[in-house]
């Protein structure tokens, strides 16, 4: 940023289950209304060929949020968020404890 300019207003959306094709004009899917959504469209940067690396909300999420990709951070389906509690490689998620054990979590913790 310039010396004396505002940091920029980002507004970050990620839904889930939604096709993409409603927000492509030129598509014939069904095109609801959404005003307030086309208008951020055309007002901002839109990414009409972007696409998730993992079909599931958890890990698409944990993906996009991490920057890393679900194989790395072993976040594969919706019942296994991210491993690891707030950072900490001794605490892991109950879901994932009960899925594969506490030894092969701490491991995935890693």
């Amino acid at each position: 940023l310039a010396e004396g300019s505002a940091p920029p207003n980002i507004l970050f959306l990620m839904v889930d289950e939604m096709d993409g094709r409603i927000l492509d004009d030129t598509s014939q899917q069904f095109q609801p209304p959404m005003t307030n959504i086309r208008q951020l469209m055309r007002e901002g940067t839109y990414f009409p060929m972007a696409y998730a690396s993992v079909p599931q909300c958890v890990p698409s999420r944990a993906s996009m949020m991490t920057g890393r990709h679900s194989s790395t951070i072993r976040v594969w389906d919706n019942q296994v968020g991210i491993v690891s509690v707030n950072g900490s490689q001794q605490r892991v998620d109950s879901h994932c404890e009960s899925a594969f054990g506490r030894p092969q979590c701490l491991d995935f913790a890693k």
